[in-house]
């Protein structure tokens, strides 16, 4: 998913100094969101000594951005109109779901009513 390509394995020789060929072990599993994925190759010589190399890539997300919280002023509570909440990505640019909070009483007269959406990504960082 985030990987284009595997990594190279090193250039081993053998004790003579003729080069290995080594054989790529299975293909890691892509990382949902985060955690390690490692690759593997192992070396075997003529004699039969065999070493296996491995490279590991740790995904670790950082966290995203949350756009500036708006605000509006209206006459009369009949004029609100339930704002859409904004489109937020990942850190690595995929659309973040939100969940709507609670709806606000209705004001009685005047006041305040906030309208509130939780962001939460893939890796648990989370923002309203």
């Amino acid at each position: 998913m985030w990987l284009t390509s595997c990594p190279t394995p090193p250039v081993v020789n053998d004790a003579c100094g003729y080069p290995i060929t080594p054989v790529a072990g299975n293909l890691p599993d892509p990382a949902d969101c985060e955690g390690d994925m490692v690759y593997s190759w192992t070396y075997t010589d003529c004699a039969g000594n065999e070493h296996t190399w491995t490279h590991t890539v740790t995904v670790d997300m950082a966290d995203f951005t949350m756009p500036d919280n708006t605000s509006e002023t209206v006459a009369c509570v009949a004029d609100i109109v339930v704002p859409t909440p904004p489109v937020v990505n990942d850190a690595c640019g995929y659309p973040i779901t939100p969940v709507a909070g609670n709806l606000p009483d209705p004001a009685d007269c005047e006041g305040d009513m906030v309208y509130s959406w939780t962001y939460t990504d893939c890796a648990g960082n989370e923002h309203t």
